[in-house]
């Protein structure tokens, strides 16, 4: 009856929710010209009147706003005043504000700009978080909104993890800065547990991912260049997209001319260290074959078309692009390189790592990083042609 009242109800009219087993006191509908919204009257016990929006109709309905309304008066009965909690949330910054300045006077500086953790961020907050979280205040999430939201990305584990920590980052920097009273919402949110990839290429795959490039690079030289560095030397897909000419400098080993690639990365935010890549005489040769395009050491944005390519030709389709750099540590270990010396080249500078393995003699890097890459080629005959 009353919920039939609620959908005939016109501009100007208001309906009370009386008369129903299930009614609230003090929950009533407003009606205005284009929409009509739940209210609900309260006192305080000091005797103020309070009347706080609980939900639009058609958007919330009856039942949910009866459910809301108990839960508010329930808390009036214990001598609280949810309105005045909300007023003062209304001064708070939104979710997004609070980024655009955690952002600018955090993550927007040179040494995570370098790395390439202030883009990642941003593409976190702007894909993941600012759409459903963006436009609340800071103090109406809390963990159970943060719960729920992070179990959208129960299929995107890793995703929902790094957004997660970019929100709880964000938090902490509004509690250092006295932005907000409340504690990290985030905290009391578990992330969800993350299975290591141990997939890597085996001999026969390195062969015939060897075999494939050999077959794309006169079409598409630069890809399957940037391709083949990635499996000579390790490097992060990520980091050959920004190495550029400059950085690298030539030197001669035991007559050999090897190329170093020295830039801020992945490792340099936390340890303040200049990551490297070496890359081996060969593969100098195949990048020295090409005619430079700009400044980028490989003038290419995308390199998953062709990837995708290959891996469909070869009905691998579970090898991803950076497992290229699992397989080049494999085949390092598999010949006898160590542990230490695999992490050095693959610049896995942690506190840990540290403590453990002394730092590499630099032309023992290089003879390793030939070693491991020889190895390859000899897999995977024939290799790219020089043109």
């Amino acid at each position: 009856m009353i919920l039939e009242l609620m959908k005939e109800a016109v501009a100007g009219d208001v309906i009370h929710d009386r008369g129903d087993g299930q009614s609230v006191t003090g929950l009533h509908l407003r009606c205005f010209p284009n929409r009509k919204v739940f209210y609900l009257f309260y006192r305080t016990r000091t005797g103020k009147q309070r009347r706080p929006k609980i939900g639009v109709f058609g958007q919330m309905t009856l039942s949910k706003a009866r459910v809301v309304a108990k839960g508010i008066l329930e808390r009036v009965a214990a001598g609280e005043d949810p309105q005045q909690e909300w007023s003062s949330v209304r001064g708070e910054p939104t979710i997004r504000e609070l980024f655009e300045i955690v952002y600018k006077e955090h993550w927007d500086t040179e040494r995570y700009r370098k790395s390439g953790w202030a883009k990642d961020v941003k593409n976190f907050f702007d894909h993941h978080i600012d759409q459903p979280l963006g436009a609340m205040k800071i103090g109406e999430v809390t963990p159970k909104v943060v719960r729920d939201w992070h179990k959208r990305f129960s299929k995107m584990k890793p995703t929902g993890n790094r957004s997660l920590e970019v929100l709880s980052k964000m938090y902490s920097f509004a509690a250092a800065e006295e932005l907000t009273t409340m504690s990290n919402p985030c905290k009391l949110v578990k992330p969800f547990p993350e299975k290591k990839r141990s997939r890597f290429a085996t001999p026969e795959e390195i062969k015939r991912i060897s075999e494939r490039l050999d077959f794309y690079f006169e079409t598409f030289p630069y890809h399957s260049l940037f391709i083949y560095l990635v499996l000579h030397t390790g490097c992060r897909p990520s980091t050959l997209q920004r190495a550029t000419h400059s950085n690298l400098k030539r030197v001669l080993i035991d007559g050999e001319e090897f190329g170093i690639v020295s830039f801020d990365g992945k490792s340099t935010a936390e340890t303040g260290e200049a990551e490297t890549v070496v890359i081996p005489p060969h593969a100098l040769k195949k990048l020295d074959s090409l005619t430079p395009v700009g400044d980028r050491l490989v003038p290419v944005n995308f390199v998953h078309g062709l990837w995708e390519k290959i891996r469909s030709d070869l009905g691998i389709h579970d090898l991803w692009l950076r497992d290229l750099r699992r397989t080049f540590a494999t085949v390092g270990l598999s010949q006898g390189e160590s542990l230490g010396t695999i992490g050095e080249i693959l610049n896995h500078k942690s506190t840990q790592t540290t403590k453990i393995y002394a730092k590499l003699l630099e032309d023992s890097r290089f003879k390793a990083v030939k070693s491991i890459s020889d190895s390859i080629v000899s897999i995977g005959k024939p290799v790219l042609k020089v043109v």
